[in-house]
């Protein structure tokens, strides 16, 4: 009898407990809502400026980091720095409100703010307009296909996130994003696009004619591929001039896998590479200075 006496009353004071703790979260929401108002309100009369307001609303997060007014200073934080003209600040803003508040209000409009404020940056860059803006627009699309890589927007931002790869140099990183979007998303133009830029991104690794022509290949099949699927497009310019170029590398470099066996007087090899030059390549210079060393013989 006393025992169950005392397990009624233990289980009646952490009933109490519980509802004390409940009660204390709701109060700290409370007090967090009226401060976060009571800075918005601050800031709207003119009582106090950008730079106050953003302090403010940082103290108010380090008070109640877990509370829903936080998520919504997080994201105001951004919206202020953005009036600020100050972008880079504003997208770490934004960025924080995705990793820290994913399940607030304020997540899809972070979302979209980053997208806007990427976007731009990659068109400013494509213009020559800013200095750097490859590698920010980049780290935002990656941020975007993180927290949702099958958004209605996620084939225009991986192929741009393939164009901000390829214009850093990394060629590798920008076919995968060209890849994907082949593979998953098949929403135009950004198909005919990533087509297009895949081509091109072999085309860039391409090697001289001395050395391995497996991105020659890669290439040429690529940029015949879009010439074929897309032959009114506006991307089409300059595809015939890529085209001659990589065939003459390829020719080349059959021509000189012939001289290299013919030296070594390896006559099966050697023919072979002949006659692959004249039945891919039969009218080029390799061909024809090949034909003429096969007479002279």
């Amino acid at each position: 009898m006393i025992r169950r006496s005392a397990l009624a009353v233990f289980v009646f004071l952490l009933c109490l407990g519980l509802a004390g703790f409940s009660f204390a979260d709701e109060e700290l929401e409370s007090k967090a809502d009226r401060e976060f108002s009571g800075i918005e309100e601050s800031f709207d009369s003119g009582a106090i400026g950008f730079s106050k307001a953003i302090r403010r609303y940082r103290r108010l997060i380090k008070r109640y980091p877990n509370a829903r007014a936080s998520a919504g200073a997080q994201y105001t934080i951004g919206e202020l720095f953005e009036k600020l003209e100050k972008k880079e600040e504003a997208l770490a803003a934004y960025t924080v409100v995705l990793d820290r508040y994913p399940k607030s209000e304020y997540f899809l409009p972070a979302t979209d703010d980053l997208y806007r404020i990427g976007c731009g940056l990659f068109e400013s860059g494509l213009e020559g307009f800013l200095v750097n803006t490859y590698e920010k627009s980049l780290k935002v699309f990656n941020k975007l296909l993180e927290v949702d890589p099958y958004s209605e927007c996620a084939g225009e931002i991986r192929y741009k996130a393939g164009v901000c790869s390829m214009k850093l140099g990394d060629y590798i990183g920008a076919a995968s994003e060209f890849q994907r979007v082949i593979r998953d998303y098949r929403k135009e133009p950004w198909l005919e696009k990533a087509l297009y830029q895949l081509g091109v991104c072999y085309f860039r690794q391409s090697l001289p004619a001395e050395r391995d022509q497996a991105m020659t290949d890669k290439a040429v099949e690529g940029l015949v591929l879009f010439k074929e699927k897309y032959p009114e497009s506006d991307l089409i310019n300059g595809v015939d001039e890529k085209l001659h170029i990589l065939e003459e590398r390829k020719a080349r470099s059959f021509y000189l896998t012939y001289l290299f066996y013919r030296k070594q007087k390896q006559e099966t090899a050697s023919m072979f590479y002949f006659r692959e030059l004249v039945r891919c390549y039969p009218d080029s210079e390799w061909a024809d200075a090949a034909r003429d060393l096969v007479k002279g013989t």
